[in-house]
């Protein structure tokens, strides 16, 4: 449908034809419509890859969205969006399924653990650039309990950053991540195990000065209980470690958090 306008003259479409004005323009502009027609787009198999892609492109952005949700806490400290980046690793994970069919491949973060190990929530300064210590991380899956080894620290020499600060202290956070699948009767992507994106928990380590030695540290945490009952070969811990600095304040009695830190995913089980 077109309208007329006094000032502006015909705009919309007709037959086919689209009229239209640019901005400081005294003329209309008519072109031939050339997108698909939603109804040929649904039903001919002219598009039948088109529907294809699409319908793996929105397993992704679904893929994307948990795991910002496994992340917690951890958006807050990106100087990036996470999100894109996240839709094209789970794109990638698509490429792995070799066996099934394009519009209804898996995609398996539980095969393949180790794409998301590393991811960086910061990319102008990334958290290694500012840590320089060994991180060794195990999940004991019966119990949910998740140990984090962390070599001594030296902060004047292993903490790597221009800013001031009094103390500083590490961070994790745990996160479940469910593979997902092809549903064919509703023709989406979905999760194999539902309601798991966000879930997190969050364990803070304690504060030490910027100016002390740090022996070696093992960290530990327990995840919750209700959580051992949802467990599957398709439901995967992420396990994010971050670093976080503070300041005293009311006469070295609190410490105020800085609104900075730098993180990463340290391990997935």
């Amino acid at each position: 449908m077109a309208i007329y306008k006094e000032n502006s003259g015909l705009i919309g479409s007709i037959n086919g034809y689209c009229y239209y004005r640019l901005p400081n323009c005294n003329h209309t502009i008519v072109r031939k419509n050339h997108g698909k027609k939603k109804k040929e787009t649904l039903n001919s198999l002219k598009y039948e890859g088109s529907r294809k892609y699409q319908k793996e492109f929105n397993g992704c952005v679904e893929f994307g969205s948990m795991a910002c949700g496994a992340i917690g806490d951890f958006n807050e400290i990106s100087d990036y969006s996470l999100n894109p980046e996240l839709i094209r690793m789970g794109s990638y994970l698509l490429e792995l399924d070799t066996l099934s069919e394009n519009g209804k491949r898996y995609l398996l973060l539980s095969a393949n653990k180790n794409e998301l190990c590393g991811f960086n929530f910061n990319r102008n300064i990334t958290f290694d650039n500012v840590v320089n210590v060994n991180l060794e991380s195990e999940m004991d899956m019966e119990s949910l309990i998740f140990e984090v080894g962390i070599s001594p620290i030296n902060p004047n020499y292993r903490i790597q950053i221009n800013r001031q600060f009094s103390v500083l202290r590490f961070v994790f956070v745990v996160g479940r991540l469910s593979d997902l699948k092809y549903n064919p009767e509703l023709d989406i992507y979905e999760p194999v195990i539902k309601d798991l994106e966000y879930n997190t928990s969050r364990f803070d380590g304690p504060w030490f000065s910027k100016d002390s030695y740090l022996g070696q540290q093992i960290m530990r945490g327990q995840l919750p209980e209700i959580w051992k009952a949802e467990m599957t070969d398709h439901v995967n811990l992420v396990l994010s470690i971050a670093i976080e600095f503070g300041e005293y304040y009311y006469y070295d009695q609190d410490i105020k958090v800085l609104n900075f830190g730098y993180g990463k995913v340290l391990n997935v089980f």
